[in-house]
């Protein structure tokens, strides 16, 4: 599935800002040896992810999600095992085996286009942040994937511009993929108050940290309220400011991003309580045992249609 979120407008104001304020941070483009080893990569990552989604179409048409969900033993490991085999390069992430309630995560890294829809009223430079071709972190759930069994594939909360990846090639190293994955696991460990902050972000990243922000988002294929990390740019660690903390892991015991605003949106449910504000609550079976299910943050209320830009 391909998915194009819009941004929500409370939040437009600041995320405008930001684009002004973080041109400082690259006013300069990243040289083009870095940019050739960019387009390298998302070479490599586009056969990956299009061998991936091949094999999540051939898994559609088979018992899989039924036998992952209903089975136990040796059906479900057999199933488990084609799953795998069609999908190669992707990465199961999290599990559950509560028999009639039994789900696989996967997760794959996916070049694509801009994943924020198209917003004529931002001024051209604001555009040009905002329409970067990226990596984001996709998501393949398969066996309950809520009331069911079936398979659901999505953006899983990280996107990674082609500004901030060239920047990690320019004053990192060449393991651009697994500073990737470094982000993405230190957003899913994060306290899930984290979504309630305003401003930049620093997710360690490798030698360094990408900056950027939650974008609280809306997707335009179902109307699901979101939330994304968007990568703006890399720094190393010798250039971060002493008030540029890195993001933190949650208190043992504490709910995390990865239980609420950055799960799968078949495993995550939206609470609208009005002029209070909106929850995200985990189903019962993603949330990690021993989080605690009273730390879900209220953000701000949901603003009628026109307000999304």
């Amino acid at each position: 599935m391909t998915e194009l979120f819009r941004q929500r407008g409370d939040r437009a104001a600041e995320f405008r800002q930001y684009v002004q304020d973080s041109t400082d941070l690259h006013t300069t483009a990243p040289d083009s040896e870095s940019r050739g080893r960019l387009r390298t990569i998302k070479t490599k990552l586009a056969a990956e992810f299009g061998a991936f989604m091949k094999g999540v179409e051939k898994l559609s048409d088979t018992t899989a999600p039924s036998d992952l969900m209903l089975k136990k033993g040796t059906g479900r490991k057999r199933a488990l095992a084609r799953v795998v085999a069609a999908t190669r390069a992707g990465k199961l992430e999290r599990t559950h085996g509560r028999k009639g309630h039994a789900f696989f995560a996967f997760s794959i890294l996916h070049p694509r286009d801009a994943i924020l829809a198209p917003n004529p009223r931002l001024s051209p430079g604001e555009s040009a942040s905002r329409d970067q071709s990226t990596i984001s972190v996709d998501y393949l759930s398969i066996g309950d994937i809520g009331g069911g069994p079936g398979i659901e594939t999505g953006s899983w909360g990280l996107d990674v511009t082609d500004h901030a990846s060239s920047r990690y090639l320019q004053r990192g190293d060449d393991n651009l993929e697994s500073a990737i994955w470094q982000a993405f696991r230190a957003l899913m460990a994060a306290p899930a108050i984290t979504a309630a902050k305003d401003g930049d972000l620093f997710v360690p990243a490798g030698d360094g940290v990408f900056i950027g922000q939650l974008i609280f988002t809306q997707d335009e294929s179902d109307g699901n309220p979101g939330m994304l990390f968007r990568c703006e740019t890399w720094i190393h660690e010798d250039m971060r400011g002493e008030n540029q903390v890195p993001l933190a892991a949650a208190r043992r015991g504490e709910l995390l991003l990865g239980d609420t605003w950055l799960a799968p949106h078949c495993h995550r449910m939206i609470i609208d309580h009005g002029a209070k504000g909106i929850e995200c609550v985990p189903s019962r079976d993603w949330v990690a045992a021993g989080s605690a299910s009273d730390h879900v943050p209220l953000l701000g209320p949901l603003p009628d249609p026109n307000a999304w830009v």
